[in-house]
Parts: C-alpha cells; sequence; structure tokens
C-alpha cells in the first residue's frame, strides 16, 4: 500500500512537472487533452491550480477576447466541453469555427 501511494506521488509530480513546461506553448489541443485526460483518471484534485490556469487562459482567448473557437473541430469541441462543464458561462455561439 505504501508503495502504491510513493508511485501515485512521483506520477503526480511529473505530470505537474509537464503541465508546468506546457503551460503557454503553442500546442493548445494537447493541453486540453491533457486536462481531459486528467478529469477522465479521476485525478483533478491533484491538479486543480493548473487545470484552473488552463482553462482560464482558453476562456479569455477564445471568449472574452471574441476570437472566436478556430478552425479545428476537435480542439473547439474539447474547448466548449471543458468549460462547460468547469462552470465557465460560455454559449455554443462564441465556438464557431473561423
Amino acid at each position: 500500500m505504501f508503495q502504491q501511494k510513493r508511485e501515485l506521488q512521483r506520477t503526480v509530480k511529473k505530470i505537474k512537472d509537464i503541465l508546468a513546461r506546457k503551460s503557454g506553448e503553442a500546442d493548445e489541443v494537447e493541453e486540453l487533452i491533457m486536462v481531459d485526460m486528467i478529469q477522465r483518471l479521476g485525478l483533478e484534485h491533484y491538479f486543480c491550480k493548473y487545470i484552473h490556469a488552463i482553462l482560464e487562459r482558453h476562456y479569455l482567448k477564445c471568449c472574452a477576447l471574441e476570437e472566436g473557437g478556430g478552425d479545428d473541430l476537435h480542439k473547439v469541441a474539447l474547448r466548449f466541453r471543458l468549460l462547460r462543464q468547469e462552470g465557465y458561462n460560455v454559449s455554443a455561439g462564441e465556438f464557431i469555427l473561423s
């Protein structure tokens, strides 16, 4: 049991390092996919700060600044679902493909 807990702590630290390094990089889809996978694994409570920062940045970029959703359907759909799921007030009209 103790060994599993230590392994989990090491894995969480590695993922936090990856999220910190990727923060602000150009590949937004990869960032959103990581948030989605963390949530699907049920580990979001370990990464609340990182997830909030990532989603806040995506919300400001596409919704508050009215830049639109982009041209990648996967990115647009994933961003929309993650933001709505976390309680951001976004409407489907703001996610029109460019």
